[in-house]
């Protein structure tokens, strides 16, 4: 593939990660203002504010069409081009179809019609399936999503708490989640059938990220588990949304070290995008 269609991989990527962030951000600020008393003046700031996130969607979406086009007629896949067009031009006529949404009964959560439109053409590439994990980690809302997750421990001495299960350590970490991500959202009900050990605690759509909290109190248990979640996400196939999986190990006393738990991590051969992390607690 010549250097020009690279480059247009790169920025489609980009501009589509962008746009998903946008989306729930979009998504997440439309959810609060209707919950607002309908007999308050309107925050026009907020409005203001608002108006130039879904400006900056279209816009985007504006300009990865353009790239997508030029991509596919660089492929020399014209049939493919005409499939395209006729699907997703249609589509960028009115502003109301392209901000608009679906909802996803399963997940329980809105999703962006066209963006899921788009990466259904895209997903037949190599590149847009397979080689996103570099860029989806290097995003800046993933190295605040890292620092909490990897100071689980700080955290939760601050807050005086000695957890005796999962859900003590997540119900704490999940607070500063929340102040720190506004569409951080808690699943009720199971997550959309991804491993048998892998129920996420904390999904952070507009990072493409989910979050699960394990709690071990022996060497045997922490192994256990890490085995049950390789043997699970072998095979496992692309979320539309979710890009990015945490696994975070609060153990009640240091049985490994960083080191060597990372060392275990990687030996046992975890896709790129599922990240185990160690957390010592007391």
């Amino acid at each position: 593939m010549d250097s020009l269609n690279q480059f247009r991989e790169e920025q489609i990527q980009k501009i589509l990660y962008e746009m998903s962030s946008n989306y729930y951000d979009i998504d997440n600020r439309n959810e609060f203002y209707s919950l607002q008393n309908n007999h308050e003046e309107p925050d026009l700031g907020y409005e203001m504010y608002s108006d130039s996130l879904e400006d900056k969607f279209i816009d985007n979406a504006k300009s990865v069409y353009l790239l997508i086009c030029s991509y596919i007629e660089g492929r020399n896949e014209i049939e493919y081009l005409k499939q395209f067009k006729n699907v997703i031009s249609p589509k960028l006529e009115l502003r109301s179809d392209i901000l608009s949404s679906e909802y996803d009964s399963y997940n329980q959560q809105n999703y962006s019609a066209l963006l899921s439109d788009i990466w259904r053409f895209l997903k037949t590439y190599e590149f847009f399936g397979q080689k996103n994990d570099e860029y989806l980690r290097k995003r800046t809302g993933i190295y605040y999503l890292e620092n909490i997750l990897e100071n689980t421990a700080v955290i939760l001495k601050d807050l005086n708490k000695i957890p005796k299960s999962e859900t003590e350590v997540y119900n704490a970490v999940k607070v500063i989640c929340k102040g720190v991500f506004p569409t951080a959202n808690y699943p009720t009900t199971p997550f959309i059938s991804i491993a048998q050990e892998y129920k996420p605690d904390i999904l952070l759509p507009s990072l493409n990220t989910a979050i699960e909290y394990k709690y071990a109190r022996t060497e045997e248990k922490l192994k256990a588990t890490i085995d049950q979640i390789l043997v699970d996400v072998v095979g496992y196939s692309n979320h539309s949304t979710y890009k990015l999986f945490y696994a975070v190990f609060y153990v009640t006393g240091d049985f490994w070290g960083r080191k060597k738990f990372n060392e275990i991590w990687k030996e046992k051969g975890f896709p790129k995008n599922w990240i185990g992390i160690y957390v010592v607690g007391k």
